[in-house]
């Protein structure tokens, strides 16, 4: 019984960690597409939304960083 609760609540938990990667996927792609701003993504996702973006090569309105030099 013990071990069907810890299971359970180990999985509850991965899932809510898990959660955040999904939503922050979905956040990049609707900023991209536009739909989004970086504005409107809640606080608790915005940093790694950001590094999403950044590692797309892109800036937090969704468009090519320029990096001309």
């Amino acid at each position: 019984m013990l071990t069907k609760l810890v299971v359970q609540s180990l999985l509850f938990f991965l899932k809510i960690i898990k959660g955040d990667d999904i939503m922050v996927t979905v956040y990049v792609t609707l900023i991209i597409k536009g739909y989004k701003t970086y504005a409107q993504v809640p606080m608790n996702l915005q940093p790694a939304v950001e590094v999403e973006l950044g590692q797309l090569g892109l800036g937090t309105d969704g468009k090519p960083l320029d990096v001309t030099a």
